[in-house]
C-alpha cells in the first residue's frame, strides 16, 4: 500500500517548516508529499526546496489562485497528484510524534477513515517547541495533563459516536477531521 501525505498550506511558512521538520523525523519512510496551497502571496517553494534532501521522497507542489479561503478545493487539488492508495491529510500547523504515520497507516482499512485528534497549544507551548524537540517528537516538557485528558476526552466520544451508529442508535458516528484524518483513494473518490 503506498501512502501520500497532504499537506494544505496558506501563507504561514514558519508553521509548514515546523511540520515538515517533524515529517523528516517519523519512523516509517515518506513515499509521497504533496503540498496543496490555498494561494500563499509568501514564498513556500524555498521551504520545500529547503527540505527536498531530507525527505527523499517525491514532492509535488500543487496551487490555486487565492479567491478566499477554499480548503475543500485545495485538498482535493492534493488528490488529483497523490498517486498513493492510503491519503493522509494534514494541516500545515502540526507537527507529530515520531510514531504518527506508522500509526496511521497501521490502522488503515477500506471503507473506513481514520483521524486523530490533536493538542490545541497556547503561543508560548508554540515557540518552545523548536526544532530539536520536533526533531525527538516528543513533547511532554511542553503539554500539560489537563491538554492530555482533552484529547482523551474526544477519543471516548468518538468511540461512543462510533457504537452509537453501529448499533443504529444514531445515522452518523466519527466526523471526518480534516486536519489530521486518513482514508483511502477509492472511498475518497466515492464519497
Amino acid at each position: 500500500m503506498k501512502t501520500s501525505i497532504i499537506i494544505n498550506t496558506y501563507n504561514r511558512p514558519d508553521f509548514l517548516r515546523k511540520s515538515l521538520i517533524s515529517l523528516c523525523h517519523q519512523s516509517v519512510t515518506i513515499e509521497e508529499l504533496i503540498i496543496a496551497d490555498d494561494g500563499s502571496s509568501e514564498d513556500m517553494l524555498s521551504i520545500l526546496n529547503e527540505f527536498k534532501p531530507q525527505l527523499s521522497c517525491p514532492i509535488k507542489y500543487v496551487t490555486q489562485a487565492d479567491k478566499g479561503f477554499r480548503l475543500a478545493r485545495c485538498r482535493n487539488n492534493g488528490v488529483r497528484y497523490a498517486s498513493g492508495d492510503f491519503l493522509i491529510f494534514l494541516d500545515q500547523d502540526l507537527v507529530y510524534t515520531r510514531h504518527f504515520l506508522k500509526t496511521m497507516i497501521d490502522h488503515a482499512k477500506k471503507g473506513y477513515f481514520v483521524v486523530a485528534w490533536p493538542v490545541r497549544t497556547t503561543q508560548a507551548q508554540a515557540i518552545l517547541m523548536d526544532e530539536t524537540l520536533i526533531s525527538h517528537g516528543e513533547y511532554e516538557s511542553v503539554i500539560t495533563q489537563q491538554q492530555c485528558k482533552r484529547v482523551k476526552k474526544q477519543f471516548k466520544k468518538d468511540l461512543f459516536k462510533r457504537l452509537c451508529h453501529f448499533l443504529h442508535l444514531k445515522k452518523s458516528g466519527t466526523k471526518f477531521r480534516g486536519g489530521v484524518a486518513g482514508i483511502f483513494r477509492e472511498d475518497y473518490i466515492r464519497i
